[in-house]
């Protein structure tokens, strides 16, 4: 239970201090916004898509399979359950054991977009 415990402060610190994040991808720099109140309108679902949905989700659910997450209709109807599965742990966690784990700027971002409301 103390391990769990020291899991989620330190989780929990990463969340809440984080400030700005850079993202490679295919040879370019992209700058997220920081995690800061007042700038969640910035974070949109190109942004959620191209750096966490796509390099990490993708992989499993993709449009070979019952859905896209890539889409923003199906991410937006699953949002709830999104944020559910990324905070779970044991029996539908996602990413489940063995596959890419987020990162704490990866999960922050998803929390972010959904808390703004997950705009398109």
């Amino acid at each position: 239970m103390l391990r769990f415990g020291v899991i989620f402060a330190i989780v929990l610190f990463f969340n809440l201090s984080a400030c700005e994040y850079r993202y490679e991808k295919r040879g370019t720099t992209n700058e997220v916004p920081p995690s800061t109140e007042g700038t969640l309108s910035d974070i949109h679902f190109n942004v959620v898509e191209s750096h966490v949905l796509e390099p990490k989700c993708a992989i499993c659910h993709n449009p070979n399979t019952d859905f896209d997450i890539c889409s923003y209709n199906v991410a937006f109807a699953l949002k709830d359950t999104i944020l559910q599965r990324i905070n779970s742990t044991g029996r539908g966690q996602m990413p489940p054991p063995g596959a890419p784990a987020l990162t704490p700027e990866e999960k922050s971002l998803l929390i972010q977009w959904i808390r703004a409301g997950a705009p398109e």
